[in-house]
């Protein structure tokens, strides 16, 4: 009986694997897809520019080309967001593939005595562990509802605060003690993860607060400053890099050769496209 249910469990972590591999897949084509539209309309813009200026076609054939490949694209397009929804992940099981794949390096680095083979494994462990905060950052979202914000998305904020400031750091420093209590606090949310709760999360959150590591504070670079700034003001930056980016394509392609029109029409497009994307990103 216990070989069914070890058979069942392999069974059921690879199948997971295999789910995850295949919706990081897809979706690595669905947010792609702002970048091959892009590349679709300045290749038919600027092909179609060369075609009516040098066999002689209409002054729109750049338009038309244009249409008809976003057109054909928008099908593909649909195609790998329904696969992206095929090979949908729950919230307890991205927790479980993480915080498995966390404990199984951390357990290596523990367990070999060859200090190269200790640092390959918490380099790993390091790894999954911020893969685990993007996924968190991504994909445990709440929304704006206010009680919902106050009893589950608090929770969420420490865990990755916890993830971030605690247990990251510990894997960098390699103090095999803290390494221990770390590793422990992530078979406890491993076996929570089956059925994910707030209060499952607040239990995580507790052991992980409990481990005592003292976080160094670096002096702020002028770097870490600008991160910052872009972080409290993303839409300011990103709308001013955006406008200047789209005005440097279209001086480009006037003084590459092509018509006023194809380069204020390629720009301005680049331009809604970019600032569609931003707002599809904030969201």
């Amino acid at each position: 009986m216990a070989e069914t249910t070890d058979s069942e469990e392999i069974s059921q972590s690879w199948e997971l694997a295999q789910r995850i591999d295949q919706h990081f897949y897809y979706k690595g084509l669905v947010d792609s897809g702002i970048v091959l539209i892009l590349v679709i309309m300045i290749v038919s813009l600027v092909g179609g520019d060369f075609l009516s200026t040098y066999l002689h076609l209409p002054t729109y054939t750049p338009f038309i080309i244009f249409g008809l490949v976003g057109f054909l694209f928008l099908f593909l397009y649909r195609d790998w967001n329904k696969k992206l929804r095929e090979y949908c992940v729950d919230s307890n099981e991205w927790a479980e593939y993480y915080t498995d794949l966390i404990e199984i390096y951390l357990n290596g680095s523990l367990q070999t005595k060859v200090p190269t083979e200790k640092k390959k494994n918490r380099k790993e462990a390091l790894k999954y562990t911020r893969k685990f905060l993007e996924i968190i950052t991504s994909y445990w979202t709440v929304g704006n509802f206010k009680l919902a914000k106050e009893y589950v998305g608090d929770v969420i904020t420490t865990l990755k605060t916890n993830l971030k400031d605690i247990v990251i750091p510990i894997i960098k420093e390699g103090n095999e003690d803290m390494i221990k209590k770390v590793r422990l606090a992530l078979i406890h949310f491993n076996q929570k993860s089956n059925e994910l709760t707030v209060e499952g999360l607040r239990e995580v959150n507790d052991e992980i607060k409990n481990i005592a590591f003292q976080k160094t504070n670096k002096p702020q670079s002028k770097i870490d400053s600008l991160i910052q700034i872009n972080r409290q003001r993303p839409d300011l930056v990103n709308v001013l890099g955006i406008t200047v980016g789209c005005i440097i394509f279209g001086v480009f392609l006037f003084y590459a050769g092509f018509g006023k029109d194809t380069s204020l029409i390629a720009s301005i497009t680049v331009f809604g496209i970019l600032l569609a994307y931003l707002r599809i990103k904030k969201s």
